[in-house]
């Protein structure tokens, strides 16, 4: 049984009405109880022999740290809002899954503080799924592009700097004032979507369209690869930098991905890649040639169209 599965299994044994709670049977340096803070609230109970920095409330989640006559410290996490439900019951399961390896309470308390931030932001996003298959190959293409970025020698805090798509930038990189476009799409695939008349410039900049050919495969194939495997990837090159790491996570959060083992489950291989100059005769719809009764577009481009701005020696 999942840890999941056994923390859904102890709240539906709780009888809200007879209070208390119930305490997990885990091989785990913290103690963890199952509660109720009302009929419809659930709530995680962390008890830990020292304080808790960091663990703050958020929009979903509240917070509550009590100190114990024993000396120790109850650390509540109750869920505030019912439709982040399902999101709360797998953040838990996961607190717990993430420092089940660690070696004293110290380090397990340290695990889940750092954890929790990084869910804290994710449901501040309002996320309430996974991603789909179709969001991870995207996410895959851009961090494929920060590893080629970093393999050519870039300083990495400048590299992940330069990763803008997540906080909401009209294009995914921007690195010495040129930006750089992402599209991750599959090998027989002949035309790719153009979200918003922003995404590839106006008519006074320049920039590059980057098409990744990514596709599903098995997991025997050649080369395969999951998306926490380049995520884990990345973070041993960022991990030798503490800024640098808390910055990446912070993006990939932004864009609603936090290390899960779902995201285990499908593997991709990585086939080529494709690179278009943008520039003033490239055909994009730009605000300028819009009509201001029209607020934004969605569109797409055939590739084969566009072969003249292609860049040679690019696979």
């Amino acid at each position: 049984m999942s840890t999941r599965q056994r923390i859904e299994e102890f709240w539906n044994r709780i009888d809200y009405y007879e209070g208390g709670s119930l305490q997990l049977d885990l091989n785990h340096q913290l103690e963890w109880h199952i509660s109720y803070i009302s009929k419809t609230q659930k709530a995680i109970i962390i008890v830990t022999g020292m304080y808790p920095k960091g663990m703050d409330s958020s929009k979903s989640i509240a917070v509550a740290i009590v100190g114990r006559k024993d000396g120790r410290y109850n650390v509540t996490l109750a869920l505030t809002e019912k439709n982040q439900e399902e999101v709360f019951i797998s953040m838990c399961a996961d607190l717990i899954d993430s420092s089940s390896d660690a070696l004293s309470e110290e380090e397990a308390l340290r695990k889940v503080v750092h954890r929790y931030k990084q869910w804290r932001r994710l449901m501040e996003q309002k996320r309430n799924q996974l991603l789909s298959v179709e969001q991870q190959k995207g996410l895959i293409g851009e961090l494929l592009y920060l590893k080629e970025v970093l393999k050519g020698g870039m300083d990495n805090h400048e590299a992940i700097l330069g990763w803008v798509g997540p906080d909401g930038a009209d294009q995914d990189f921007v690195y010495n004032k040129q930006w750089h476009e992402v599209k991750t799409t599959g090998l027989a695939s002949c035309k790719i979507e153009i979200s918003s008349v922003e995404q590839l410039g106006d008519e006074n900049t320049c920039g590059e369209l980057i098409i990744q050919r990514v596709d599903k495969c098995a997991p025997e194939a050649d080369g395969a690869f999951s998306l926490n495997d380049i995520v884990k990837e990345l973070v041993s090159v960022f991990g030798k930098d503490g800024g640098d790491l808390d910055l990446f996570v912070i993006r990939l959060n932004n864009v609603g991905y936090i290390e899960l083992p779902d995201y285990d489950e499908y593997q991709f291989c990585y086939l080529r890649k494709d690179r278009y100059r943008i520039d003033g005769e490239f055909p994009r719809i730009t605000r300028e040639s819009l009509r201001t009764e029209i607020i934004n577009c969605i569109y797409q481009l055939d590739l084969p169209s566009i072969e003249l701005w292609h860049k040679d020696g690019n696979n």
